[in-house]
């Protein structure tokens, strides 16, 4: 019982959210890149957040952002859907692409 609660409270250095929506093929890359970051650095220093919990208040994800020391944010075009879910869920990233304007 007191390993479960000791790795609940454990959460990843760093968090990215990410628009990964299929409409786009900006999207389909953000998904891409995220997945080559956790690959590149690793489970304990990245981990990529579940966007679509954050407006339904799942309390799990909500811990684990709020323990990160960065969240790092993932736009794949200016209508920064991403960006305004996690504002939205009282979050402020450290750092916000939109791979549209900024690549």
């Amino acid at each position: 019982m007191e390993k479960e609660k000791s790795q609940e409270m454990v959460s990843h250095e760093n968090v990215i959210f990410s628009c990964d929506g299929g409409f786009s093929n900006t999207g389909i890359t953000n998904a891409l890149a995220c997945l080559e970051v956790v690959k590149e650095l690793g489970r304990e220093k990245v981990c990529v957040g579940c966007l679509s919990a954050l407006p339904l208040g799942i309390e799990g994800v909500i811990k684990k952002t709020k323990l990160a020391k960065k969240v790092i944010l993932v736009d794949g075009y200016n209508a920064q859907c991403a960006k305004k879910i996690l504002e939205n869920a009282g979050f402020k990233p450290i750092k916000s692409i939109v791979l549209e304007r900024d690549i």
